[in-house]
């Protein structure tokens, strides 16, 4: 994105990070929905689109952003592009589990070739679409 990346951002990404994976771990699992039976559609929908309003916010954290501002610049970018948005997710997401599936070197496999193809779709949509200088004028 070309800007140097300082520590505090990297540790804002990083504490992001963690809560969401503690809020995933009390979500539970997908075995909970499956129990739901069609109605577990409804909470996977919302699970979908909290996602899809968080997938930039990555980005904007390691660009400098505080937390509230870049949920809601993420959240706001993310109108009028959520179908594009689901359908990279769900893109990282199937390829990082069908790695994972490998066995022995999948665990490790997926980790080192998504989460690379992720930032880099994070950093692109952000400098193609100009999300980055709608706010701050920084890259211009």
């Amino acid at each position: 994105m070309d800007r140097p990346v300082r520590f505090a951002d990297v540790a804002s990404l990083f504490g992001f990070v963690v809560a969401l994976d503690l809020l995933q771990r009390l979500f539970g699992s997908i075995a909970l929905l499956q129990e739901m039976g069609l109605w577990g559609f409804v909470p996977l929908a919302i699970y979908f689109a909290l996602f899809v309003r968080l997938f930039l916010v990555p980005g904007l954290l390691v660009a400098g952003r505080p937390l509230r501002p870049a949920l809601r610049e993420s959240s706001r970018f993310a109108d009028g592009r959520g179908w594009s948005l689901f359908a990279l997710l769900l893109a990282i997401g199937l390829s990082a589990w069908l790695l994972s599936l490998l066995p022995v070197v999948g665990p490790v496999l997926s980790s080192a070739l998504v989460a690379p193809v992720h930032a880099v779709a994070i950093g692109v949509v952000l400098e193609r679409d100009g999300a980055l200088r709608q706010s701050t004028g920084w890259l211009d």
